[in-house]
């Protein structure tokens, strides 16, 4: 898939919730960003771009300063770190690492134990990440940043953009 095609997907996906059949636990409901777009929490992209360049970028296109190296975006917040940060490395991702020098994860902003008590708050919450996440990658092809977006949630979804 393309990057252009996912981003499309994640805005015209619907915000609802399908059952997907887990081995040994029975049906799990989800939200369909998670099945079919692996939008969750700690979604990792990372850039072949400056830290500094891509957060100030990102507050011209409606993300706010949380505090040093974090941005809030709606229902969103994104921390930046120098360098390739990921708690699932993969080879595909290291053998490109020199062409990436920033990481971004993306968070739900109310992230806590009540803001998942029900699958509906689960719904809203991943919204609010999968938006952050279409304003970030439509940013990365206007600019013509090389990036990779590695959703890290049930289900790995790895797209790579290089111009």
């Amino acid at each position: 898939m393309k990057l252009r095609e996912y981003l499309r997907g994640l805005r015209e996906c619907p915000d609802e919730l399908v059952e997907k059949r887990n081995a040994g636990v029975g049906m799990k409901v989800l939200p369909r960003l998670i099945e079919e777009f692996g939008v969750y929490d700690n979604y990792s992209i990372f850039f072949g771009e400056k830290r500094e360049r891509i957060m100030e970028n990102l507050l011209k296109r409606g993300f706010e300063t949380l505090r040093e190296r974090k941005l809030v975006y709606r229902k969103a917040v994104v921390g930046f770190a120098d360098g390739i940060k990921s708690i699932f490395p993969d080879k595909k991702i290291c053998r490109k690492g020199e062409l990436y020098i920033t990481t971004a994860k993306v968070h739900p902003s109310d992230f806590n134990e009540e803001s998942f008590r029900t699958p509906e708050d689960t719904l809203r919450e991943i919204r609010g990440m999968a938006d952050a996440i279409t304003t970030i990658g439509e940013y990365v092809l206007e600019e013509g940043i090389p990036a990779c977006f590695y959703g890290n949630g049930l289900y790995h979804a790895l797209l790579v953009f290089n111009p």
